[in-house]
């Protein structure tokens, strides 16, 4: 009955948004260049910033297709070893066609991941049992990097295109610069679309893949056609329902969860976008599965080690073994912890602040969360002492293999939200810290892992008033890592898992996200759900979620993660009185 409901919706307001006429698709033909000598590869010598002002657009430079743009960076540089290896010596349109199908492999294959991944849910395997002997998770935590990393690469190969043309330019002319901006997105959007078309004809796979993307280019091309404008901050209390008019006005977003939600889980689908005989490109399922196996080995090393010291009438504490991770498999039965990661999402002039409609679904649904924020979305300061390092890989005769570049500081944000943060908290929820850039800190150096714990806990402290007492690891990389965990207990911090993973990253349909987080719930009894408030699809199941948590005749309870452990502790306490220790 539920999914029913979603889906009626959905379909219902893209049927209404299509008859308005608001859909339209980027065609794949080409549009004139500037200039006849202008190549889209060619490295444009200005920040943004300094190339926008040229014609009055300087305000594109904080859009998200920038964050994080470096003129003198091959993002390649920065990616998993292999992926990056991938792409050595490929230039141009090569380049280009090499990205936009290793996008739609990774699109593909997460499908396929998610199609098994149900199947074992509808079994009654819980997320605990799946992570020990199946690698379908581990595979699934692996790919989350891979499409991270991509998405990355395909805005940085966009973003220097436009710099370039924008530079060749005349300049000076404003309407001239929205043009060329139309331009480069008209072109990339149309040749990777079709680049992706010719490999898996009619599925939907070019606007899946692509989503992402696309939604930063709209960003962009919407802040460019508003510049010098005042920021639109929505001063009304009722964002579910501003969220609402966004959906509909925004009619490629729900024709993405339209079609996903329609869209075959087909297994062999992503083998279509590997590369073919002869061909340069990345082969995404093989890379992943080599990483998700060496992610896998690490679960298996995971114990339970018994704590060091037990502070009287304590089950839950800081510490490096079981008492300082949740899971929340022990919580009574019942008892549910929603949990939404990557914010504060403070919205844009064409999209709303997701973070204040999920606060505005909470307080409708009566339901308490808890927030993990970022400190790069809080704060506009920067880790000191950390950027750019080189890894070198050696074989056994100590040469080098390859280099890749890695840093922590990736897409910064322009644009910070402390004040979501704290209106988190006023509204009765709790909210911990998810760490600084978000980096996968087993990988960091022992600097770049200061930064992402204690740093990012300092930042918390200066903006929220108080230290935070809970901590989630990005990827929940490093649970079983005895030395990242003996730095998130010496900075006095719970570590915080989940035990329901909704997956609301890779699939953009509502209803599917909430089937699967139902029967995990269902299976699992009690626990901890995972969202995430910074995708349009996360907002709309995740209420979908609360009904179901508030329902009475599901007798369910949601809670806070501080007032779990509270209540565990109290009980704890009462049954081993101080006497007895």
């Amino acid at each position: 009955m539920l999914k029913g409901s979603i889906r009626f919706n959905v379909k219902n307001t893209v049927i209404l948004a299509a008859t308005l006429g608001l859909f339209a698709c980027a065609s794949p033909s080409f549009a004139p260049t500037e200039s006849p000598t202008e190549s889209p590869t060619e490295s444009p010598s200005r920040s943004p910033a300094s190339v926008a002002s040229k014609y009055g657009l300087d305000c594109i430079s904080e859009t998200q297709l920038f964050q994080g743009y470096d003129e003198n960076d091959d993002p390649a540089a920065n990616l998993d070893p292999e992926l990056a290896h991938s792409f050595d010596g490929l230039v141009g349109e090569a380049r280009s066609r090499a990205i936009a199908l290793a996008m739609a492999d990774a699109y593909a294959y997460g499908q396929t991941l998610l199609n098994t991944y149900d199947r074992l849910l509808d079994q009654g395997q819980s997320l605990e049992f799946i992570m020990r002997t199946n690698p379908v998770y581990s595979e699934l935590h692996s790919l989350y990097f891979i499409r991270h990393d991509l998405a990355r690469l395909a805005a940085h190969e966009i973003a220097r295109a436009l710099l370039n043309r924008l530079w060749l330019g005349t300049g000076g002319d404003r309407s001239r610069g929205l043009e060329l901006i139309q331009q480069v997105a008209h072109e990339y959007l149309g040749k990777w679309k079709s680049a992706i078309s010719e490999r898996l004809q009619g599925r939907g796979y070019e606007m899946l893949a692509l989503a992402e993307t696309e939604t930063d280019i709209e960003e962009l091309q919407s802040v460019a056609a508003s510049c010098g404008a005042p920021v639109e901050r929505a001063t009304s209390a009722n964002f579910s329902s501003r969220f609402a008019d966004y959906l509909q006005k925004k009619s490629r977003q729900l024709k993405v969860m339209a079609m996903a939600h329609g869209l075959v889980k087909d297994s062999l689908a992503f083998r279509a976008f590997e590369p073919k005989v002869g061909e340069r490109g990345a082969s995404i399922a093989a890379i992943v599965r080599a990483r998700g196996a060496a992610v896998r080995e690490q679960w298996k090393n995971l114990v339970d080690r018994l704590p060091q010291s037990v502070p009287v009438g304590k089950v839950i504490y800081p510490d490096a073994g079981k008492p300082g991770n949740i899971f929340g498999t022990t919580f009574p039965k019942g008892v549910w912890a929603l949990t939404f990661d990557d914010g504060p999402h403070g919205g844009s002039k064409t999209e709303p602040s997701l973070t204040k409609a999920v606060l505005e679904n909470l307080k409708k649904h009566d339901v308490k969360a808890t927030f993990f924020v970022l400190s790069q979305q809080i704060d506009r300061a920067d880790c000191p002492g950390v950027g750019p390092r080189t890894i070198k890989v050696l074989n056994k005769k100590g040469q080098v293999v390859s280099t890749s570049t890695y840093n922590i500081r990736k897409n910064r944000p322009s644009t910070v939200y402390p004040e979501l943060a704290l209106a988190e908290r006023e509204a009765g929820h709790a909210v911990g810290s998810h760490s600084y850039y978000h980096s996968e800190v087993p990988k960091d150096n022992d600097a770049e892992q200061d930064c992402e714990i204690n740093q990012a806990m300092a930042v918390y402290a200066e903006k929220m008033g108080n230290r935070p007492t809970f901590f989630r690891l990005p990827y929940g990389a490093g649970v079983s890592v005895a030395k990242v965990r003996k730095k998130i207990a010496a900075a006095n911090a719970i570590h915080v898992h989940w035990s329901v993973d909704t997956l609301d990253w890779q699939d953009h349909d509502p209803a599917s996200i909430v089937k699967r987080t139902l029967k995990a719930i269902q299976t699992g009894g009690r626990g901890v759900i995972l969202f995430h408030d910074v995708h349009p699809q996360s907002v709309i199941a995740s209420e979908q979620v609360m009904a179901y948590l508030k329902d009475p005749k599901n007798q369910l309870e949601t809670v806070t993660l501080p007032e779990i452990v509270d209540r565990m502790n109290d009980a704890a306490a009462v049954a081993k009185p101080l006497a007895t220790h």
